[in-house]
């Protein structure tokens, strides 16, 4: 299995518009991977790449850039697993257009769209998506759920995302591997540990949306240094990764204050690969 990062920042892509905040004023000066644009993630099986993707977690505002970027097309996306509702992970936009193809629509592959009642009430009665007119068809899940996506055997655990729309981190075993993918969440809550007692994950790609310690309290709902290292911590003294396995951070915003490369100097020695932009992850 591999794991393309395409989209790694926050709620606001990473230099946001108008802002000469720390964060976004070193990120300009950097450029490259201190450049980061919202969520989306591919996972690619044997021979699959961007021009043949088939399973998405995530599809935020910025899709068209890395179709620009990264050369991702998503005619053969089979499967589309959304953590949650928020804006920067569904964009609804994207979905539309698979009902104005100037190419026969039936030459689509057929798209299995995964989310909780809140993602199936912001397509469908918010955004007036046309599930059966798309050739597409929407499975609700919630936390605690377990379900086979093509290929993909995903267990759903609950984010701790209080005082907003409910999120789900994903468990996904495939190829004899499972990985965590956990973004928008803070410190997990005692149900969700437990839920998650006897896990094993060979990878773990979970959300640092504070990345730097002089940044802005994340609050309950995403992680800063302190809780990502409790986290990380917790996950090893609970036996479910070792301290080799890959551990690999996402969903940073400009409130951390760290170009990419000042993240690298401060992460590396506590164990943390820093996501990036076109990082691409072998599982």
């Amino acid at each position: 299995m591999k794991i393309h990062l395409l989209g790694t920042a926050a709620a606001k892509p990473v230099p946001r518009f108008f802002c000469t905040c720390r964060g976004c004023t070193v990120s300009r000066a950097e450029g490259g991977k201190s450049l980061r644009t919202r969520s989306s993630t591919s996972i690619y099986l044997g021979d699959d790449g961007p021009g043949t993707v088939r399973y998405k977690v995530d599809l935020g505002p910025d899709a068209n850039h890395h179709a620009i970027q990264f050369g991702e097309t998503l005619d053969h996306l089979e499967h589309l697993l959304y953590t949650h509702a928020h804006d920067d992970h569904v964009c609804t936009y994207w979905l539309s257009l698979r009902r104005q193809c100037i190419s026969d629509i039936n030459d689509l592959v057929p798209l299995h769209v995964w989310g909780n009642w809140r993602v199936r009430e912001c397509l469908e009665s918010e955004a007036g998506i046309d599930f059966d007119a798309g050739r597409m068809t929407f499975h609700e899940i919630e936390a605690l759920s377990s379900f086979q996506a093509g290929e993909l055997a995903v267990q759903t655990l609950a984010a701790c995302h209080p005082g907003t729309d409910p999120c789900l981190n994903f468990v996904i075993t495939v190829e004899e591997k499972t990985v965590l993918f956990a973004w928008d969440t803070g410190y997990w809550s005692e149900e969700t540990w437990a839920a998650a007692a006897g896990m094993n994950f060979d990878a773990v790609i979970m959300e640092l949306t504070v990345n730097g310690p002089d940044g802005r309290p994340a609050g309950e709902s995403h992680l800063s240094p302190e809780s990502f290292l409790r986290m990380k911590q917790r996950l090893t003294d609970e036996g479910m990764i070792a301290d080799d396995t890959p551990f690999i951070s996402t969903h940073m915003g400009d409130n951390g204050q760290f170009s990419h490369s000042e993240a690298v100097a401060y992460w590396t020695p506590h164990g943390v690969t820093v996501g990036y932009d076109g990082l691409l992850i072998e599982v």
